[in-house]
């Protein structure tokens, strides 16, 4: 992690650094160069946003470490909020193009209902995969000897930020049905792929504990989502039940 007396990183090999870069002049700026590296820290200060977007599909670990700890973007809790209403709509649209064939658990009265219930359904799976990283990012430390909690913003951010793969989605809405299940396990791969990278950029550990905590929340997640609807059919018995 991070040097608590440090604000930045370098972006090439994650080396903590007091500064990105030196002002001359109102006009003047010096990039600084990395004490371990000797590259620049920081060659995004100078690139347009475009760039470092494209960067970030291309699965940089530069540009990731740009964006979470040297930059100041700070609204990652919005992008959350769009991520998951992309993956419901798309989840939502998906069930009503396959009605006939998809196993609906839940007897909904109109679409309106089922898009909630939808919502609530990738929200707790979402949170679950969260805890589960959390939990094991939280046991690696204690291992390690290091603060327990201190690193959970960061990787929270990074999970966030992950996960604009689901922006992938919008394709399979107008795409034909036999491109569209090749295309959502396409985004899921590409997401994956995303977390274990931003994972391995925000946590100082072997590649092999970061693939075991990917793994395992996104299991855990899947999880989660048979879970939920478990769940919601006893809930739903029982109150029938009671009704009637």
């Amino acid at each position: 992690m991070v040097k608590e007396n440090c604000k930045f990183i370098c972006i090439n090999c994650g080396a903590s650094i007091s500064e990105l870069c030196k002002k001359y002049s109102e006009t003047v700026l010096k990039l600084v160069k990395c004490s371990k590296c000797k590259l620049i820290a920081d060659k995004y200060i100078e690139y347009d946003i475009i760039i470092v977007i494209i960067d970030l599909i291309l699965l940089q670990k530069e540009a990731y470490r740009h964006i979470l700890y040297n930059s100041e973007f700070n609204s990652h809790w919005k992008l959350a909020v769009m991520l998951q209403m992309m993956e419901v709509y798309s989840e939502w649209i998906h069930i009503v193009k396959h009605k006939d064939n998809y196993k609906i658990t839940y007897e909904y009265a109109t679409t309106d209902v089922e898009l909630y219930m939808l919502s609530f359904r990738v929200f707790f799976r979402s949170i679950c995969s969260l805890l589960i990283i959390l939990a094991l990012t939280a046991m690696y430390n204690l291992i390690k000897s290091q603060s327990i909690y201190k690193s959970f913003p960061i990787v929270w951010k990074a999970m966030v930020m992950s996960n604009f793969g689901s922006f992938l989605l919008l394709p399979s809405l107008i795409w034909d049905n036999s491109l569209q299940e090749f295309h959502i396990v396409f985004v899921a791969l590409y997401t994956t792929l995303s977390q274990l990278l931003a994972y391995t950029v925000v946590c100082d550990c072997i590649k092999i504990w970061s693939v075991v905590v990917i793994v395992l929340a996104y299991n855990g997640k899947m999880f989660a989502n048979e879970l939920y609807d478990i769940i919601y059919s006893t809930i739903l018995n029982q109150y029938n039940f009671l009704i009637y």
